[in-house]
């Protein structure tokens, strides 16, 4: 039971409602677009594939490890690109699991292409709460498993070196325990507004400022700010601020014209919360496919 209150009080601290199980919150956003908006589906003009999983709160038993799959791609006309999202989000007795296909409609123009994404799938929310029935009689017998359908929709516009997008993938509430009228599980309806540039400092190396922009119902407003070093398109570099939580490095490396492979560590900014955990490990992975075999996969920074 103590874990149980420990981890309910971080999810407090962090701005989350603790009444709510909510979606899974990402480091590596901006190399993982599909997962917060649906309209970034083929804008890698390619079949991509993107595995991420991420060990928050280390060190502390129950504490949030997800893992997520995101596949996409434009069909043969360029204007329509389709995509899936699978990912397992797991907060101690709680477990969410979704499965979410994308649909994306672009609209090409001389200087950018602007996505307009929909997405709708299924949640899966499974709780045990047998591990604390003995500190708690309420607890006792008491499991939930229960699908609910989940809707979202987002807009997306890029060039080389811009990108700026706002999406809701989670539009709906979905209040997990119908059978019980005292219960207040409820996952609430997200939104997000982000938005980075590529400056060209040198040949050789290239400066990526993100910004990304969160709001939860019944949470406060959140925000995360990144700039990331390119090194030759090779290997990528930079730091992340997440307002009043945490200090994030990151590094990308460009493996091969096709694969990537990410790594982020966040360090707690509260002295409080070091002494419960070492902090985050999110881990990246990802493949690129070009269309066309004689064409070379040239680099994407968005």
């Amino acid at each position: 039971m103590k874990r149980v209150l420990i981890i309910f009080i971080f999810l407090n601290i962090a701005g989350w409602n603790i009444q709510a199980q909510q979606m899974p919150m990402y480091s590596q956003y901006m190399f993982n677009g599909s997962a917060i908006n649906p309209a970034y589906a083929g804008s890698q003009d390619a079949f991509y594939a993107s595995i991420l999983w991420r060990e928050q709160w280390v060190g502390m038993e129950g504490a949030p490890s997800t893992q997520t799959l995101s596949i996409h791609s434009p069909l043969k006309n360029q204007k329509i690109a389709i995509g899936g999202l699978l990912y397992q989000d797991q907060i101690g007795v709680t477990t969410n699991r979704a499965i979410i296909p994308q649909f994306t409609y672009r609209i090409p123009s001389d200087k950018g292409i602007m996505s307009f994404g929909l997405q709708a799938g299924v949640i899966n929310y499974d709780a045990d709460y047998s591990e604390i029935s003995s500190t708690d009689p309420a607890f006792r017998n008491v499991t939930i498993n229960s699908w609910k359908p989940t809707f979202g929709f987002g807009i997306y516009y890029y060039t080389d070196k811009f990108y700026l997008g706002a999406s809701m993938p989670q539009m709906n509430e979905i209040y997990i325990d119908d059978t019980n009228d005292s219960s207040q599980a409820v996952l609430t309806s997200h939104a997000f507004i982000t938005g980075g540039y590529v400056f060209d400092i040198n040949a050789d190396f290239k400066l990526k400022p993100h910004l990304l922009i969160k709001y939860a119902n019944g949470s406060p407003l959140g925000f995360d700010m990144n700039v990331t070093g390119i090194f030759r398109d090779v290997l990528w570099t930079g730091v992340s601020y997440r307002y009043q939580e945490s200090i994030t490095g990151l590094l990308k490396l460009q493996v091969s014209s096709g694969l990537q492979f990410g790594y982020s560590y966040d360090f707690m900014t509260n002295k409080d919360w070091r002494l419960y955990s070492s902090g985050t490990h999110e881990l990246m992975l990802s493949y690129r496919f070009s269309f066309d075999k004689n064409t070379t996969v040239t680099p994407k920074y968005f």
